[in-house]
């Protein structure tokens, strides 16, 4: 992301003052609240932009984010579905995005299908 020599002139400015040594501590200290208002302002504008999508295919499609309250959530997405890909009022597929570990350090983009059934042993 950043350059050795963008690293270099980031180090010289916190070593610098004593107050910039501060700042630089407060900003590692509060990383995780940092990640996750960015992350949280760009599920609600992705969802936002995901409903008006929905909307113009027509049908009866669903837009759900599950990561609203706490986007590090293992195992919660934000994802479109349609109404006639349900059974037994579960989705069986499911186009998503969500926290590929707990800390959401990478995302995962893809397609869910079979949710809640055993996966066939081709799938694997």
């Amino acid at each position: 992301m950043f350059s050795t020599e963008d690293q270099e002139a980031i180090l010289r400015y916190i070593f610098s003052h004593e107050a910039n040594m501060e700042l630089a501590l407060g900003v590692i200290h509060a990383r995780k609240a940092i990640s996750e208002r960015i992350i949280k302002d760009f599920l609600t504008r992705l969802e936002a932009k995901l409903v008006l999508e929905v909307r113009q295919l027509g049908g009866s499609w669903d837009v759900v984010n599950d990561l609203k309250k706490d986007p590090f959530q293992r195992y919660k997405q934000i994802y479109i579905t349609k109404n006639d890909w349900k059974e037994d009022d579960q989705d069986l597929y499911r186009i998503s995005l969500g926290p590929e570990k707990w800390d959401a350090k990478g995302f995962c983009l893809g397609s869910l299908e079979r949710l809640g059934q055993a996966w066939p042993k081709t799938a694997r």
